[in-house]
């Protein structure tokens, strides 16, 4: 069980805070920023500290997860919502949407310019071929 300071830093670490920031942020008063890095970086080394920093990860991972199939129900339903709490843009916004995902749509751009091909043809006789690419003998 971490104390109340140490599961600030916790928090504050994972939400992007440098470890001196965080230390600070905890509710620490260190007397200059190199002694705020050198206490960061003690805590963590404290084992329980990295277990809390990894499950503090893990649970924001999880919770920033969106399915895909939750993406598309939700287009879904924006696309076939109907009545006077709906509108229109938003509607026709989920089904433009809907159709990208599908690749329904292709997107076309004109290019103009010049472009130098070579064209290298070499045709080989299969039978003059070894299977290891060397010269059958004749």
């Amino acid at each position: 069980m971490l104390s109340e300071r140490h599961q600030r830093f916790v928090e504050e670490y994972v939400s992007g805070c440098s470890g001196a920031e965080a230390y600070r942020r905890a509710g620490y008063e260190p007397s200059d920023n190199d002694s705020a890095a050198n206490s960061a970086s003690r805590l963590l080394g404290n084992v329980g500290i990295k277990q809390a920093i990894a499950e503090a990860r893990e649970k924001r991972k999880q919770d920033a997860l969106v399915s895909e199939e939750e993406v598309v129900q939700g287009l879904l339903t924006e696309a076939k919502r109907v009545g006077d709490d709906t509108s229109h843009s938003a509607r026709v916004s989920a089904w433009s949407w809907l159709g990208k995902y599908r690749a329904m749509f292709i997107d076309r751009q004109r290019q103009e310019g010049t472009v130098q091909l070579e064209v290298v043809e070499e045709i080989t006789d299969a039978a003059d071929e070894a299977p290891n690419g060397d010269q059958a003998a004749s």
